[in-house]
């Protein structure tokens, strides 16, 4: 979400939000609610067939081949023999 979008959703809720809150407090809990979340690991398995990485199916991600799927976007990992 871009700064402008997120500035009007975040007035509007302001706006209309019955039990008021101030900037300084939503801040507070959206910095807890980020370092929360940062904290929580996905683990991954993968393997090597015929020189390509393949993840294994996982229940928190989607996955395909060697392609990670987070949301919107799509991470692709490619593997080298490191010469």
């Amino acid at each position: 979400m871009s700064k402008k979008r997120f500035d009007k959703a975040f007035a509007k809720f302001i706006r209309s939000s019955e039990e008021k809150i101030t900037p300084k407090t939503f801040f507070q809990v959206l910095d807890e609610i980020e370092r929360e979340r940062a904290q929580k690991t996905i683990e991954l398995q993968a393997r090597i067939v015929e020189g390509q990485l393949q993840f294994a199916p996982s229940p928190e991600l989607s996955v395909r081949g060697n392609e990670i799927w987070l949301g919107q976007q799509r991470i692709v990992v490619h593997v080298s023999s490191g010469d």
